[in-house]
């Protein structure tokens, strides 16, 4: 797997934090030491985007895709396919088979395919004129002998057979204590891959630790194509696209570079409200004096406004660097902005019981408000959010070639925002009300490997981020509270819920406990990075020969995930929970070594986990009575791919190493400086 960024010296999971942090939130903090190359990283993310072609499928391919939804979905949707659904066979034709033991059979089949069995894996004689859906199921399963299907064993990847009596039986692993409640998961199934296909997530469902163990990898397959047949590259892998038609997808992926706009804007330190980032209005001339930045998000809007249209042109992301954020005072000059990023995002239930109010924002956005185009101007307003920034009352008068500054600005979902942050003497500190608004990451200095780093001529493999991914198929970053309702319906959330509830009852008697904010960010965090990067990776003497208006033609695409689960939430709790822990030793001393010892699950060499004394008021392993030696400062290592801790020179796991290193730095912090904070 290629690295997102090649050119930079990052531990790969600082670059996936990142990339999934503006993924989710459109808003992060790059913390650290001066010189740590966080400009670079800004840099190294826009300079790397390109773009999905559009493909069409085959014509009868999704004639019988769309027959297929037609006769099932309304029961998946209310998961209540019956077994007769799964099975049925009307008595109307036979058909011959081969059985479990290759023996010819004639079983009676229906010819419109009765069932979700048949009608995915009808057998096909050679030259018969079947659903291309039917052929397609049969050249992917490849389950075929002599133009036969074995059905016996095509059922068993479906977690349903039939006995030598033709009647329903469950694989013994499906949940369940009876062929009905059996039938019930596996409708529950079906219907949580249809879903989470729909909404582009794939992840759960196609890895090998998926949680749908009712059916078969290769059927998984199948029905997250059916129910997201676009999005084929993200679902299947090199042989098996091999398998299929060329006609019904093509042999390559071409991909087309993308030019994404940004801007570094520097914060100098006399900032002390919004006038130093979007201008001002002059009563003495009547003009109003614009800033680079207000242009830019100007520019930003127009593009959004005019890829909403029918004929849509989708908007691309647009990237604001704040270079040195808190050279002044965030709160101060970035108020307004904090204040509208956290308003609810502008969808159609918003729009129709809005329609006075949204009236005046289509005249500011320069919308017609005509009744014939009500549709598309509605369409333009989704995903803007619905407070704006007042620039200028609307009494002032203003030149007529100044007209184009609106006297409010609305924020569109298309623009991100990156801080970068050096803490020393001349900077602020971020209040909470910043840090629960943003992802927090930091970038530390080893200059260890360094030298090495610029000797070595082995160039890593480019990675190709895909712009359809990171802006979520041009819905852009959004706390999407429908969403996480559906992860956590689909339960497949790993128990994440139960572990934020858990930090918050530990937080709660210290007044550190966080709010429905963060639980969404960090659940919506977590849902985007289930389904990794979608990357490309190409040739590196082609990559380095073509113009920025050429096609790129790679032999791969592939998905670029967390190593787990795990590392995800593990991020997402320091990154989103962590940054608030900003006081003296008195304060922070317990409820950080409350964490460390009820949540992190720390463990030595030998199993023995360090646990909290409530009595005593330490850290221990539960195997002895010493209290836990904090001698130098935590550092978190990568030893063949697995994160370790080593804690005055021994050597730790974790369930959440990230968090856990964090927060013995911090408790290191408390016993030699009685303070601590997280950057």
């Amino acid at each position: 797997m290629g690295r997102l960024f090649p050119n930079l010296m990052l531990d790969e999971y600082q670059e996936k934090a990142f990339y999934n942090a503006l993924k989710t939130k459109g808003f992060a903090i790059l913390a650290g030491l001066s010189g740590t190359g966080k400009t670079r990283i800004f840099n190294e993310l826009v300079d790397n985007f390109y773009k999905l072609p559009e493909i069409e499928l085959n014509a009868s391919l999704l004639a019988s895709i769309n027959k297929f939804k037609e006769n099932y979905e309304t029961k998946i949707n209310s998961k209540s396919l019956t077994e007769d659904d799964w099975h049925y066979m009307k008595q109307t034709e036979y058909e011959t088979l081969f059985d479990e033991d290759d023996n010819l059979i004639e079983v009676p089949v229906d010819s419109i395919a009765p069932s979700i069995i048949f009608d995915l894996l009808y057998v096909e004689k050679k030259g018969d004129n079947r659903l291309e859906l039917k052929k397609f199921c049969r050249k992917f399963l490849d389950k075929t002998e002599n133009g036969y299907i074995d059905f016996c064993e095509a059922r068993e990847h479906f977690g349903i057979s039939l006995d030598n009596k033709y009647k329903i039986c469950y694989r013994s692993d499906i949940k369940g204590n009876s062929d009905e409640k059996k039938l019930e998961e596996i409708n529950r199934q079906l219907y949580e891959i249809k879903i989470l296909s729909e909404l582009g997530y794939f992840l759960p469902i196609i890895s090998e630790d998926s949680p749908f163990y009712a059916f078969s990898l290769g059927i998984r397959k199948i029905f997250a194509f059916i129910f997201n047949p676009y999005a084929w590259m993200y679902i299947f892998d090199d042989d098996e696209i091999d398998k299929l038609h060329d006609n019904l997808f093509g042999p390559k992926v071409i991909l087309k570079k993308v030019e994404i706009p940004s801007l570094f804007f520097p914060i100098r330190p006399d900032f002390r409200d919004s006038k130093s980032l979007l201008g001002y209005y002059n009563p003495l001339d009547n003009s109003y004096y614009s800033t680079e930045l207000l242009d830019f998000i100007l520019e930003a809007q127009r593009e959004y406004i005019k890829g909403s249209k029918k004929e849509r042109q989708y908007a691309r992301p647009y990237f604001v660097l704040f270079d040195e954020m808190n050279l002044a005072r965030v709160e101060y000059y970035f108020a307004d902005f904090l204040s509208a990023l956290e308003s609810r995002r502008i969808d159609e239930g918003y729009i129709k019981s809005n329609k006075d109010k949204l009236r005046e924002m289509k005249e500011i956005l320069g919308l017609e408000n005509s009744k014939d185009n009500a549709d598309n101007e509605d369409n333009a307003l989704n995903g803007f959010y619905s407070a704006p920034i007042p620039l200028y009352s609307e009494n002032n008068v203003i030149k007529e070639e100044e007209n184009k500054i609106p006297h409010k600005l609305y924020i569109p979902p298309n623009l991100y925002f990156v801080g970068t942050v050096n803490i020393d003497e001349t900077t602020h500190m971020f209040s909470p009300k910043v840090l629960d608004r943003v992802f927090t990451l930091e970038f530390d200095s080893d200059i260890k490997d360094y030298a090495d780093y610029l000797l070595s001529n082995n160039q890593q493999e480019q990675v190709l981020l895909i712009v359809d991914d990171f802006t979520r198929c041009f819905n852009y970053a959004k706390i999407d509270i429908e969403h996480i309702k559906l992860f956590l319906e689909t339960n497949i959330t790993y128990g994440y819920n139960d572990e934020l509830v858990k930090i918050n009852d530990i937080l709660k008697p210290y007044s550190l406990h966080f709010g429905n904010r963060v639980y969404n960010e960090i659940m919506m965090f977590v849902l985007n990075s289930l389904n990794g990067i979608y990357v490309g990776k190409c040739d590196q003497h082609k990559l380095a020969n073509v113009s920025s208006n050429d096609l790129i033609e790679i032999d791969k695409l592939d998905i670029e995930k967390f190593s787990t689960h795990n590392e995800a939430f593990d991020l997402a709790v320091r990154m989103k929970i962590l940054p608030k822990f900003h006081e003296t030793k008195q304060a922070l001393e317990v409820p950080i070594m409350r964490l460390i010892g009820e949540f992190c699950e720390v463990k030595d060499l030998k199993e023995n986990k360090i646990e909290y004394v409530k009595d005593t008021k330490s850290l221990r392993l539960d195997n002895g009575d010493d209290e836990l030696d904090i001698t130098e400062m935590p550092v978190l290592e990568t030893k063949s791919g697995v994160p370790k801790l080593m804690i005055s020179g021994k050597e730790y796991s974790a369930k959440y190493p990230h968090t856990a290193c964090k927060l013995f730095e911090m408790l290191y912090k408390l016993r030699t400086h009685g303070f601590a904070s997280f950057l």
